[in-house]
């Protein structure tokens, strides 16, 4: 190679490098529209790995029948549906601040189930009992929970004469097998409420409308 090829390609290197002319030299480009490239996927990424450290968290809101918030409500947080109807293996417990709220963090993206008790002033929920599909990961979820007075329904089977009774709230079986001089009790919302006897292998049947009355314990016997 002569000394005059060897000089004007070094030139253009240096042309190339410290000029960076884009319609002379395309390779030049190319590699500036990679390095541009990479830059930005680095950015994103960067601010992706930001985002998905943000904790999962769970907040929930109570407040009673006139939508005022209640304090000091205790929340125990299930699970699964079977764990929070048998009131067993609590995931997560927590009371309610003076604004009413209370905040579980580092949950898993599932379905959760809750009980929200306030003992003292008698108040459960009794509408809204699990989040609205599963939580979302590394966010806020918000839910509202209305706590409303709820008072005891004790009933006993004095009727020693026939089978044991099927006894229904409101339609609902609530006791499958009452046998004689046997009781049950469980917790209503205060209100009026439609209990049955249905006797098992027999044609007894009873039926009475109930008052619950917050805080208060309500006994109906059978006959």
């Amino acid at each position: 190679m002569s000394l005059k090829k060897r000089h004007n390609d070094k030139n253009k290197f240096a042309f190339c490098t410290v000029f960076g002319s884009f319609a002379k030299r395309p390779k030049c480009m190319k590699d500036k529209l990679y390095k541009l490239f990479f830059l930005t996927l680095l950015i994103l990424c960067a601010s992706c790995v930001k985002e998905n450290n943000a904790p999962t968290v769970l907040n929930i809101q109570c407040n009673d029948d006139l939508g005022y918030p209640t304090p000091g409500v205790a929340v125990n947080v299930y699970a699964n549906y079977s764990d929070w109807l048998n009131n067993a293996n609590v995931a997560y417990s927590g009371y309610t601040d003076v604004n009413g709220n209370v905040s579980f963090s580092g949950l898993y993206p599932q379905v959760y189930y809750f009980y929200c008790d306030d003992v003292n002033n008698c108040l459960t929920n009794w509408g809204v009992y699990e989040t609205n599909g599963p939580v979302l990961s590394h966010t806020n979820n918000n839910i509202s929970v209305l706590v409303s007075p709820t008072g005891t329904l004790k009933v006993l089977n004095a009727d020693q004469y026939s089978d044991p009774y099927e006894v229904k709230v409101d339609n609902q079986v609530w006791i499958n097998n009452l046998e004689y001089n046997n009781f049950a009790k469980e917790s209503l919302q205060a209100g009026d409420h439609f209990v049955e006897f249905i006797q098992l292998n027999g044609p007894g049947y009873f039926h009475f409308h109930v008052q619950i009355d917050q805080c208060l314990t309500t006994e109906q016997d059978v006959p």
